[in-house]
């Protein structure tokens, strides 16, 4: 079969779904609160050393070397051939003026998996912002508090495995949108169970768009891939487009190839108005602290409240991510979910890379106190490619989205986040 992104789409129906305002479902959460390719240029080899021993990195006392900061407030930080003119002081305003304004702005009945994850959790309050009617399937009882729902959602406690529970919940609410989000999604756990990563994944997104597609009035909808489903690209350093080869190494990446090529299959098969979206790395408050930036910062959290003792477990961070704020990656979907044409396959991204290193560098420099850093050899994978870059021109042409909030700033907001959550704990 052809790659899905090469391939010919029809354009999409107009008029799907249908206005209806939705009573059932309960209340859950928190209060409301305010609140085509491209060649990179490596960086020159002395700022960016090869492969090493983990601890190369580290002066003898354990701190990181000295390097050039990233700033709140200041632009995504990407290392400084990829770096565009800088945005400023202040979070610069969407194309447009905003999504709800360049989109339209009838009331929608919508359908969110996973909605007490991470990006689920911020999806929920733009879509709230536009006054839609927000339901949403956890996996446990109650959703995780850490989402902080707002009370408007509807939450539905639904195992997306159990095909009579997602048929059921679907007939009843009849979404004119689905964001299909819920996804185990930790690398290292789809190494512990690979199987359960691959039933849960593909097993849940079967069983959502075999119910969705039985609609008289199919919704549009949004299935959500990774840049995992790349792998190990081959070559030298550059931004990965849609026609990139798909060349997972993990079990995760796997799982994410099959959600991208079986929601393929729906719109060439049943013309179900899927779109799919490969979303590169994002980062701000709410994310498991499994990851990365989220782990930086709650252990600077933990050693500032003297909960840990003051050394900072790391794992390589010599590899180098393009990294986007969820809330930028959020307004990506929305987008996606309206504008984005059926069948059609977009890499969601910034452009631009950043090493863990020099944002490690960035959080300690927010930190309250001096932090040693030590490698965990446990935390570094086998497999684990150098550089990610993002080439997001197709979305970009056919929606007008950027990122628009600056990488210092997410990284303070995750450092409070955590601050906030330890503190209370």
């Amino acid at each position: 079969m052809r790659d899905p992104g090469r391939l010919r789409h029809r354009r999409p129906q107009a008029g799907i779904g249908a206005d209806r305002l939705l009573r059932d479902g309960e209340g859950c959460g928190e209060r409301d609160r305010k609140t085509g390719q491209r060649a990179f240029r490596p960086e020159p080899a002395g700022n960016h050393p090869r492969a090493r021993p983990a601890p190369a990195h580290l002066q003898a006392d354990g701190r990181l070397r000295s390097f050039r900061p990233i700033r709140p407030g200041s632009s995504l930080g990407a290392d400084r051939q990829s770096r565009p003119a800088r945005l400023g002081g202040r979070r610069s305003a969407p194309e447009g003026g905003g999504v709800a304004e360049r989109l339209t702005s009838r009331r929608r009945v919508v359908l969110v998996t996973g909605v007490d994850g991470f990006a689920g959790s911020h999806l929920c309050e733009l879509l709230l912002q536009e006054h839609h009617l927000v339901h949403g399937t956890t996996r446990h009882a109650r959703p995780s508090p850490q989402a902080e729902l707002p009370a408007s959602v509807r939450c539905h406690h639904v195992d997306l495995l159990q095909r009579a529970s997602v048929d059921a919940l679907v007939k009843r609410l009849r979404p004119d949108w689905v964001f299909h989000l819920a996804a185990l999604s930790s690398v290292a756990d789809s190494w512990a169970d690979p199987a359960a990563t691959l039933i849960n994944n593909v097993g849940a997104q079967a069983n959502l768009l075999a119910a969705v597609a039985r609609l008289v009035k199919q919704p549009r909808v949004l299935v959500v891939g990774s840049t995992d489903e790349y792998g190990q690209p081959s070559g030298r350093a550059r931004a990965l487009d849609e026609d990139t080869p798909l060349r997972p190494v993990t079990p995760y990446g796997v799982s994410k190839v099959a959600q991208d090529f079986l929601a393929f299959q729906y719109y060439l098969s049943l013309k179900l108005p899927v779109v799919r979206v490969r979303a590169f790395n994002h980062t701000g408050p709410r994310q498991s602290s499994h990851f990365a930036i989220p782990s930086f910062a709650r252990q600077l959290a933990l050693i500032e409240l003297g909960r840990q003792r003051p050394a900072l477990r790391v794992g390589n961070l010599d590899v180098r991510r393009d990294f986007t704020d969820v809330r930028d990656m959020v307004r990506a979907y929305r987008l996606a979910i309206e504008k984005g044409r059926p069948g059609a396959v977009y890499n969601l991204g910034s452009g631009r890379a950043v090493s863990l290193r020099r944002i490690l560098a960035s959080l300690m420099g927010m930190s309250r106190r001096p932090v040693p850093v030590r490698v965990d050899r446990a935390l570094i994978r086998t497999v684990d490619p150098r550089t990610y870059i993002c080439d997001a021109g197709r979305f970009r042409r056919a929606t007008g989205w950027r990122p628009q909030i600056p990488l210092g700033d997410t990284l303070r907001d995750t450092l409070e986040y955590w601050r906030r959550v330890e503190a209370a704990s």
